[in-house]
């Protein structure tokens, strides 16, 4: 985040993004929360690519593709939200 130019405040956005995420982990692992878990991890899967393409473009070229792989787990929670009545 220090490269991006957040300055100061690079430290509370990361405290915010993993705040999130654990929200979101939560969400899914708790059955009458899935859905809602399942609809917010598409909405942040979607802010972290723009993000992450506005913030940081050259990531997108990194061999370990950090901003690529965004596009399978975007997949994934889309078939987790196809089954989601059948389980």
């Amino acid at each position: 985040m220090g490269s991006t130019g957040a300055g100061a405040l690079s430290g509370l956005d990361v405290i915010a993004g993993a705040l999130v995420d654990m929200a979101v982990g939560i969400s899914l692992a708790w059955r009458p929360l899935m859905r809602c878990g399942l609809y917010g991890a598409l909405v942040l899967s979607v802010f972290y690519a723009l993000a992450g393409t506005i913030l940081r473009p050259d990531l997108w070229i990194e061999p370990l593709g950090p901003l690529f792989k965004i596009f399978p787990t975007f997949v994934l929670h889309l078939v987790a939200l196809a089954i989601l009545d059948e389980r």
